[in-house]
Order: C-alpha cells, then sequence, then structure tokens
C-alpha cells in the first residue's frame, strides 16, 4: 500500500440541503443543535428554496415554510402527475430548488444539473483552489468516478428519446448521450474539472456510490493516482421508475401509510426501516467526495473530513430470484467489520455504527438484520450501533451511499448520530438480540469509524469502513513524524478560513459554479511529445508514459519470484 485516501472534501444536494458545512446533516438533526448553527442552516435552506425575508411573516412560519419543503413528504402538489398514483411520497430537492439557474444548463437532464451542482459544492468544501492542486500533481493522477445506477430518464433524457423515437417523431441528437449513466463523471471531466485521468462510472444499482469509492480508494492506494473525485447523481423520480418500482411492490402507498390525529395519511412516517415497514420512498440526491493521497493531503494542508480504510464488494452467488437478497452482504459486512476490529482493538464494537442500508422494505428488515447480527457475532457479541437514513432522504438509488457517508462526516463535526425517528419499536421480524438500533438521535461519543452498507438489486452488495477525523488525524501524526504533522497543521488554519468563508457566502446566496465549455485550440495542436512524456498544453505537468519493465521483468522471470 504507497497511499491511504483521506477525504478532504465532500459537495452535493438532497431533500435534506446542501452537503457542504455539513448543512444537509444539520436539517436532520436541527433541535440538537445550538441555536446558531440551526439558524445557519435554515438560512442557507431559505436561499437554496428561494425564501425571501417577509416582514409579514413570523420567523416561526418561515421556519416551518422550510422544514415542511425538506426531506420525505408529501409530493402530490409539487407533481402533479402524482396525484393520481397510490405513491405519493418521496423525498424531492428542497422545494423551489432548481440547479440548472445556478449555471448554463441548456437542457440538461436534472440529474446531471444536479451532478454540477454538487461538484462545485465539493470545490467549494476544500478551501484550496482547484488550479492551484493540478498545478502539483500530473494529469493522470486524478481519478473521476461518478454515475447514476439508472442513468436519466427525463423529458430531457431517455423519457423523450422513447417517446419520440416510438412515435416516429424528431429525435434530438442530444437525448441518447444525455441518458448514459456514466454522464455525470463525464459532465465533471469536461465542463468542471477538465480532467485528462483515469474516468468511468461502476454500475452496481443501488451499491453504485461504493462501487465508485472502491475504485478511487484502489487508485490512491495503489499509486495510480493521488487524487479521486467519487460522485454520483440520481433524479429517479419520474413516472416510469415510480411505476416500475411500485409494481414491485417496493414502496411505501397511500393505503399503507401511518395517519395523523385527524385521519390523514403521515407522509412523514411512510419510511419504517427495522419497524412496520411498508417500502421505500424515492430520494433525489447527487453527492461527491474528494479524496486526495495522505502525502499531498498534508503537503496541501488540506482538512482532514476522516478517511476511507476499505471498501468491499461481493456479488450473491447462487439466487432464487434476480431481485431477492443473497450471501454477498454477509461478506462485505464481515469483512468490514474485521478491519475495523483490527485498527480499533479491543472494545472495537462500542465504536462502530453501523450506517446499514436501511431502505423500510420488510424484506431488507429482515435480512439486514440478520447480517448485522452476524457482524454482532463476529465482534464477541456485544450490541452495535445501527442507524438508517433513508426515512428522512428517501432512497437515491445509485447515490444512497453518499448520502449516508455525508451524515456519517456530519456527525464527527456536530456530534449527533440521527436516529430513526418514524418508528416507535423494532418490529417482530426483525433479529435484533445485539442490535442497538437507534430511535431518536444520539451523542456520537467516542464512535471512530462508520460502517456504511450498501445493497443493490441483482445481487451487488458493497461496505465502506469510514474512519473519523479525529483517528485519522492521529494516524497521519504517527506516520508521518511530530514535525510534519506540525507543519501541515499551521498550513491549515488558512485552508479552514477560505472554507470557512466560502460557506458563509453560500448561505448568503453568493455561491458560484464553475462551469465551461472549452473554446481552445483543436486538441491535435495541445499534445506535444518528448522521449517518455507527453506535454499537454494547460497542464503544468507532463504525463510519464510507461516503459513496460514491470512486466517486462515479469515476463522473462526477473521480478524475484
Amino acid at each position: 500500500m504507497k497511499q491511504i485516501p483521506i477525504i478532504v472534501g465532500a459537495g452535493g444536494i438532497n431533500a435534506a440541503g446542501r452537503t457542504s458545512g455539513h448543512h444537509g446533516y444539520k436539517r436532520l438533526v436541527l433541535p440538537q443543535l445550538s441555536s446558531a448553527d440551526a439558524e445557519s442552516t435554515l438560512q442557507d435552506l431559505a436561499v437554496r428554496m428561494g425564501i425571501e425575508a417577509d416582514q409579514r411573516a413570523t420567523q416561526a412560519a418561515t421556519h416551518a415554510r422550510i422544514l415542511a419543503g425538506t426531506l420525505v413528504r408529501d409530493i402530490s402538489d409539487e407533481l402533479p402527475w402524482v396525484a393520481q398514483r397510490n405513491v405519493r411520497t418521496a423525498a424531492l430537492m428542497p422545494r423551489g430548488f432548481n440547479p440548472g439557474t445556478r449555471y448554463p444548463s441548456r437542457h440538461h437532464p436534472s440529474g446531471l444539473q444536479m451532478m454540477v451542482y454538487a461538484m462545485a459544492d465539493a470545490l467549494a468544501s476544500l478551501g484550496l483552489p482547484w488550479q492551484q492542486i493540478c498545478e502539483h500533481v500530473k494529469p493522470d493522477e486524478i481519478s473521476v468516478y461518478a454515475g447514476s445506477s439508472i442513468g436519466q430518464v427525463d423529458a430531457a433524457s431517455m423519457t423523450s428519446l422513447v417517446q419520440q423515437s416510438t412515435a416516429c417523431g424528431r429525435v434530438n441528437a442530444r437525448l441518447l448521450p444525455l441518458s448514459f449513466p456514466d454522464m455525470p463523471a463525464d459532465f465533471i471531466n469536461g465542463y468542471m474539472l477538465h480532467s485528462i485521468g483515469q474516468t468511468g462510472a461502476a454500475l452496481g444499482a443501488c451499491a453504485s456510490f461504493l462501487y465508485n469509492l472502491q475504485r478511487g480508494v484502489q487508485d490512491i492506494q495503489s499509486g495510480r493516482a493521488r487524487i479521486a473525485i467519487i460522485g454520483g447523481a440520481e433524479a429517479p423520480v419520474e413516472p416510469p421508475v415510480l411505476d416500475g418500482f411500485a409494481s414491485m411492490g417496493a414502496l411505501a402507498t397511500i393505503d399503507r401509510l401511518p395517519v395523523n390525529a385527524d385521519g390523514s395519511p403521515d407522509h412523514r412516517r411512510a419510511c419504517r426501516p427495522f419497524g412496520d415497514s411498508a417500502g421505500f420512498v424515492l430520494g433525489e440526491s447527487a453527492q461527491v467526495l474528494i479524496l486526495m493521497a495522505d502525502t499531498l493531503a498534508l503537503e496541501f494542508g488540506a482538512n482532514v473530513l476522516g478517511m476511507v480504510a476499505d471498501v468491499y464488494v461481493h456479488a450473491d452467488g447462487a439466487k432464487k430470484s434476480i431481485t431477492a437478497p443473497g450471501i454477498g452482504n454477509y461478506v462485505t459486512m464481515l469483512k468490514a467489520a474485521s478491519l475495523a476490529r483490527a485498527l480499533l482493538g479491543d472494545g472495537a464494537v462500542r465504536r462502530i455504527c453501523v450506517h446499514a442500508h436501511g431502505t423500510g422494505t420488510p424484506l431488507n428488515c429482515t435480512t439486514e438484520s440478520r447480517i448485522l447480527e452476524s457482524v454482532s457475532d463476529l465482534l464477541d457479541g456485544a450490541r452495535l450501533t445501527v442507524t438508517s437514513i433513508k426515512h428522512l432522504v428517501g432512497h437515491s438509488l445509485g447515490v444512497a451511499a453518499g448520502d449516508q457517508i455525508a451524515v456519517a462526516l456530519g456527525a464527527w463535526q456536530y456530534g449527533w448520530i440521527p436516529g430513526i425517528n418514524t418508528i416507535g419499536e423494532l418490529a417482530d421480524h426483525v433479529n435484533c438480540r445485539r442490535l442497538d438500533v437507534l430511535t431518536e438521535p444520539r451523542e456520537t461519543g467516542d464512535i471512530d469509524i462508520a460502517i456504511v452498507n450498501a445493497k443493490g438489486f441483482g445481487g451487488n452488495n458493497a461496505s465502506a469502513v469510514i474512519v473519523s477525523p479525529e483517528a485519522t488525524l492521529g494516524y497521519l501524526k504517527e506516520r508521518h513524524g511530530a514535525n510534519t504533522f506540525a507543519t501541515f497543521r499551521h498550513r491549515r488554519e488558512s485552508t479552514l478560513y477560505r472554507i470557512a468563508d466560502s460557506d458563509a457566502k453560500a448561505c448568503r446566496g453568493e455561491e458560484t459554479i464553475p462551469f465551461a465549455v472549452h473554446h481552445g485550440r483543436e486538441d491535435h495542436e495541445r499534445v506535444h511529445i518528448e522521449r517518455g512524456v507527453v506535454h499537454v498544453d494547460g497542464y503544468a505537468l507532463p504525463i510519464t508514459l510507461p516503459d513496460g519493465r514491470a512486466l517486462i521483468d515479469y515476463l522473462h522471470g526477473a521480478d524475484g519470484l
């Protein structure tokens, strides 16, 4: 292992709000926060939602409007086509927020607009100028892995493509390419990062974010990259997707919702993981993580949000049905727990919090709780802290694990782990003898590792081990020495100041989206070849061409084996 991947930036947008500054996380635990922290997030949401100060409205009324337009909610008045369906609950972006108005979106699909916003938010969270970073790394030392598990399916992409084609209408040339599931990575490469490094989108249904995270982690661990951008975007609340999941019986329908005191459906409690589950709720989200090799993070004085110790991905093996769960998630979770125990030593279980997949379907509740019980067995049978967030932000399909990681990072900053507040007690069919499933927020305490779990139809399973910033800083000091660490901390002061300044500007609505279409010279004019390297105009450092020595040595038996 040449380097370890440090999380130095996180940005995005979902039903809870903006990821940078941990504002989306803070929306989930508002009652537990100080008045100043809560007010900054409410102000930020007001800006996202276009809610201007109204002298006639009381502060309480304005706050109520903000809260009502976020998280899981009845969306039948936001999307009128939903009103006639038996599924009317979802977690759309904050009501009134439109990322396409913040840059020249040119009829981009919703998911790509969200991806552009998420990437800009992540760059702002760095506290370091992106161009300055690029001047210190080779162009092929930056990896970008981002995608969408279902692609883009709205009126600006696949839906219109199918409708126009089957009706023998005119098919717009942009509809097909903009529908591709790898387009989130392509968009941020071409229009924002201008990256020519490793790229792609690993697809694993609802585990896709962790599939891409694994690729970025491996790139940094092997030395293939010094920076990895991991992302995903989903805008799945469209008729084909909603109707498809509804036909499978996977979604919480209007007739299965709890009721309020007045007898009306309680949409806020539609998703009830590990309780009297009735199905999941679709959510919109785009999330981005920026990883750096540890030496580079120290060199720049980057803000350390945590460390990705590893990501495990496994298939299910033989299956009864392609949509049924299988054994693969046992393997990923047991590997993750084993690594966590190795890092933490004695008493490991009390310092671990599992962010469960927790969709709120009865089958997932039963099977995932059994898997978590096996993890408890591995950790000497002690009670295992478990939470889930899909009851608050919905299930964003391939981006779901990105939502979970964003919340884990926020909990380490502000000290509260969200609980599953839509259930009063655990269901009888949940195997929970050794599971401490949180039903209300709890202080983070000495939790140093979050195991993030994700499962997807088809046999796609992934589990990631995320280490707290405090523990990560301890490892960095131990590895690199007190003097190097002291220099890093001094450099980080300027980074933290710039992060705070960017966040304050965003809360006032002064954020910018660095989106630009290339109008420069032809490609062949920008490439200059020298012996062993390639120079590309616009990039400070050259790309080293492979010399093949390692392969040649292996083929000729000269590698020492």
